[in-house]
């Protein structure tokens, strides 16, 4: 990647991120309107941000190392939870490979891509 980008995209993920702290802090504590606040900056940066800009990084870019991993400590067929799921990319992986996953994630739209990604695979 291009360094300007680079820039260009901390930049961006900086605003972003700023305009939904402040919303936040603005919301009564513990409110509705709060957590949909949160719901809605989370599924901002996820979505828009990470998924265009590809900055790298997160076990989801590595799954092979992260079965790897869990080939280790958790017998063929047990079950894996990872929290934080994405888009499914490493519960599909782990499903494919044998294991009974799970996943859970804030933004709406990365429970509907994980879904999409792991049907049939059961």
């Amino acid at each position: 990647m291009d360094p300007k980008d680079i820039r260009s995209w901390q930049k961006y993920q900086y605003e972003t991120e700023k305009r939904y702290a402040e919303r936040i802090v603005a919301s009564p504590k513990g409110s509705l309107e709060r957590k949909q606040v949160f719901e809605e900056a989370y599924s901002k940066v996820i979505s828009e941000i990470i998924e265009k800009y590809n900055p790298g990084g997160g076990e989801t870019h590595f799954p092979s190392v992260v079965v790897s991993i869990v080939k280790k400590y958790v017998r063929k067929g047990g079950r894996v939870f990872d929290f934080g799921c994405g888009g499914g990319e490493l519960i599909s992986v782990l499903a494919q490979s044998g294991y009974q996953s799970y996943g859970i994630d804030v933004a709406a739209d990365c429970v509907t891509r994980a879904k999409k990604k792991v049907r049939g695979l059961a």
